[in-house]
């Protein structure tokens, strides 16, 4: 099977840096988020949009859910 180079790439806010070397058959990259920091991540996590953050993503918004939750309740 033949693995794609992803380096330079972008996903989400992931940019691919390097190939990370592993002991199976799957590809997996080193990647550095917009907020600095990196991850090792599996092309196919990457290629189907499952990994798109190194989870400040995920942090961000639950942070805006949990402010929205604070300000309606403060409203009502």
């Amino acid at each position: 099977m033949r693995i794609v180079d992803l380096i330079g790439q972008t996903f989400g806010r992931l940019t691919v840096v390097e190939r990370f070397s592993s002991t199976d058959r799957r590809a997996r990259w080193r990647c550095r988020c917009s907020c600095g920091e990196e991850r090792i991540v599996a092309s196919w996590n990457l290629r189907k949009g499952h990994t798109q953050s190194c989870g400040c993503l995920r942090r961000s918004a639950l942070r805006k859910n949990w402010a929205d939750q604070v300000w309606r309740a403060n409203v009502s």
